[in-house]
């Protein structure tokens, strides 16, 4: 069961992100590949863009401990971590770099 719910919750995050870039770019919305986007493309992003892809990283490897609640503070902290992980190490993968920072 557990495992059920944590999968609708990934699912569930990935949709709001997908939607949300729909929204903002129209019918010319990108499709980010986080799995090979580097730090260097992550700096490179615009803030808006920076945003939902910590947002979503922070979904995916967050456990469900309050999935309703969203902390847009710890979300602002996180954002930073990873910029200043990434200025340090350009070449990492984002995912690599969200293992590390995110990963339990």
């Amino acid at each position: 069961m557990r495992i059920i719910k944590d999968a609708w919750v990934k699912f569930f995050a990935a949709t709001v992100f997908a939607i949300s870039l729909t929204a903002l770019n129209g019918a010319d919305a990108q499709k980010l590949d986080l799995s090979e986007m580097t730090c260097t493309t992550f700096l490179q992003t615009d803030k808006d863009t920076s945003r939902q892809i910590i947002a979503w990283l922070s979904a995916f490897y967050t456990e469900e401990k309050s999935p309703q609640v969203v902390d847009v503070a710890a979300l602002n902290e996180l954002q930073k971590k990873f910029t200043d992980f990434c200025k340090l190490e350009p070449t990492f993968r984002i995912s690599v770099a969200a293992e590390g920072l995110l990963g339990q």
